[in-house]
């Protein structure tokens, strides 16, 4: 960790309701830490030079991390290294599979969002594209490099009302595959467990 104190966490959200898991995070690490902690979307960080630890989340759009989230880590990859991490998705389901037993670095999965293959040892098509492998493919590499503290996985929220004409029409397809359904998912009981075992380990 670098001298800086401060702490970061920042996000990509469309509809607001990562940001608020990101607010909710960045508040209990500021309780638990004492730190300083700024809270910003992705768009906004120029530079991670003043943190000294950053906490970075963003939700899962189609079948993968959101594209900003994966372009931030891929771009900070060499700053990210030499401070403390932590890594959150919000999302409306995981297929567990032997990857998350063998991850490189910690992983924290909210029960409500894991689920079991439809037939163990063996992913049908839709399940495959679910899995820890395929949403987080193009920065798993860079993560397994990084070591962060810990990777949370969460349920997330759909409100429908909040996307555009062709986004509904993709997330009503995405819903009838997978049995997914629009509500609040967001356990913000584990979510506050996962921050505070973070900012114990960002002491």
């Amino acid at each position: 960790m670098t001298n800086n104190s401060k702490i970061l966490v920042t996000y990509v959200s469309k509809s607001g309701s990562t940001a608020e898991i990101a607010r909710f995070i960045a508040q209990q690490v500021e309780q638990a830490s004492r730190a300083a902690v700024d809270v910003l979307p992705m768009s906004e960080v120029s530079s991670l030079e003043p943190y000294g630890a950053v906490i970075t989340g963003g939700f899962l759009y189609r079948f993968g991390w959101h594209p900003q989230a994966q372009e931030f880590v891929t771009q900070y990859q060499a700053q990210l290294k030499k401070r403390k991490t932590a890594f959150f998705v919000a999302g409306m389901g995981l297929i567990k599979t032997a990857e998350c037993d063998q991850s490189p670095f910690p992983l924290f999965l909210d029960a409500n969002f894991v689920r079991q293959p439809s037939r163990p040892g063996h992913l049908n098509a839709l399940e495959k594209q679910m899995t820890l492998p395929n949403y987080m493919k193009d920065t798993l590499p860079i993560l397994a490099e990084i070591h962060p503290l810990s990777v949370g996985f969460f349920g997330g929220k759909l409100d429908m009302q909040t996307l555009s004409s062709v986004e509904k029409m993709i997330l009503r397809v995405i819903c009838l595959l997978t049995g997914a359904k629009p509500g609040d998912y967001r356990n913000w009981d584990l979510i506050q467990t996962w921050a505070g075992q973070v900012a114990a380990n960002l002491a």
